[in-house]
C-alpha cells in the first residue's frame, strides 16, 4: 500500500511539474518565437518528459528555462535592426568604409546613416563623395530628403544639405539613376551634374569642373568668378552658420580665389571684407551680419 501511495505521489508530482513546464514554455516563448517553431519544440520536450522519471523531469524543467533564455536572445538579435549614424563635425573630411567594400568621404557638418539589414543603402544629410563597389545584382542607393541616387558601381558626389534650397549630384565615373520624389527618373553620364533648385522648382543637367566640384576633399573652396551668394551658401553649410545680408547687392558680387577651409570662418570673412569692402558683425554663435562698407 505504501508503494502504491508513493507511486501516486510521484505521478502527481510529475503531472504538476509537467503542467508547470508547459505553462512556462507557452508564457515565456511567446515573445519573438514563431508559433510553428514553438509548438514543434514543445512536442519534442513533452515526448522526452513522458519517457523519463521525476529526477530527469526536474532537469528538463531547468533545461526549458535555459532554452527560453538563449532562444529569446538569439531571436531578438536576429530580428533587431541596428541603425548606425556617422557624423562629421570636425574641420576635415572624414572617410568611412562600408560593409560592402564601398567608401564614403564625408564633408564637414554632414552625416550618413545605414542599417544592418541592408549593406547597399545609406541616407545622407550634407555632402559626400561615394566610391561604390560594383555589384550588378544589388544596386547601391543614396537617400536624401528630396531624391534617391541608384548605382551599381561608380564614383559620384552628392550635395544635399537640409537647409539648402538646392541638391546636386555630380557623376565622375559609371552611370547613375536619379529618382525624384515626384516619380521622375533621370539617367546621367560621366561629366554631368544634376541640380534641383527647389526655390524655383527647376531641374538642370550640365557639365561641371571635376576639380572644383570636390575641392572640399582637399579642404579648399576654389572660386572662379563665383557669385558671392553661392560662396556664402557653401560657407554656411561647411561651418554650420547663417548669414544676414544688409544689402542684396552683396549676394550679386563675384569672387575668385582659393580659400582654405581649415583656417576657420574668421579668416574667410577677413578676406572678403578686404577684397569687397564688406563689414561683418557676429550676431550670435551661429549668425553673422554682412553689410557694405560706407565709402
Amino acid at each position: 500500500m505504501k508503494k502504491s501511495g508513493s507511486n501516486k505521489v510521484s505521478l502527481l508530482n510529475e503531472e504538476f511539474i509537467e503542467g508547470k513546464v508547459e505553462q512556462l514554455w507557452h508564457e515565456e516563448s511567446g515573445v519573438g518565437m514563431p508559433l510553428p517553431l514553438k509548438e514543434t519544440t514543445w512536442k519534442r520536450i513533452k515526448r522526452t518528459v513522458q519517457k523519463n522519471h521525476l529526477r530527469t523531469l526536474y532537469r528538463i524543467a531547468a533545461m526549458v528555462v535555459a532554452i527560453l533564455g538563449i532562444s529569446g536572445i538569439l531571436l531578438f538579435r536576429q530580428n533587431q535592426v541596428i541603425t548606425t549614424v556617422v557624423v562629421n563635425d570636425g574641420i576635415t573630411p572624414k572617410s568611412i568604409d562600408l560593409r560592402d567594400g564601398s567608401t564614403v568621404i564625408l564633408n564637414r557638418n554632414s552625416e550618413i546613416s545605414f542599417t544592418t539589414d541592408n549593406d547597399r543603402a545609406v541616407s545622407l544629410k550634407g555632402e559626400g563623395y561615394f566610391k561604390i563597389k560594383k555589384d550588378s545584382l544589388h544596386p547601391f542607393k543614396v537617400l536624401t530628403d528630396s531624391l534617391a541616387v541608384m548605382v551599381y558601381g561608380t564614383e559620384f558626389n552628392v550635395y544635399a544639405y537640409p537647409k539648402d534650397q538646392e541638391v546636386s549630384v555630380s557623376l565622375y565615373t559609371g552611370k547613375v539613376h536619379i529618382l525624384e520624389t515626384n516619380g521622375i527618373t533621370l539617367n546621367m553620364s560621366p561629366g554631368e551634374k544634376y541640380s534641383k533648385d527647389f526655390s524655383r522648382n527647376q531641374t538642370y543637367i550640365s557639365e561641371f569642373n571635376k576639380k572644383i566640384q570636390v575641392d572640399w576633399m582637399t579642404s579648399k573652396i576654389i572660386c572662379v568668378e563665383m557669385q558671392m551668394s553661392e560662396l556664402l551658401k557653401k560657407i554656411s553649410n561647411y561651418y554650420d552658420v547663417d548669414f544676414e545680408l544688409a544689402e542684396k547687392s552683396i549676394a550679386d558680387k563675384f569672387i575668385s580665389g582659393t580659400f582654405k577651409i581649415d583656417n576657420g570662418i574668421e579668416h574667410f570673412l577677413n578676406i572678403i571684407s578686404f577684397s569687397h569692402d564688406i563689414e561683418y558683425t557676429q550676431i550670435d554663435q551661429k549668425t553673422y551680419r554682412l553689410n557694405q562698407k560706407e565709402k
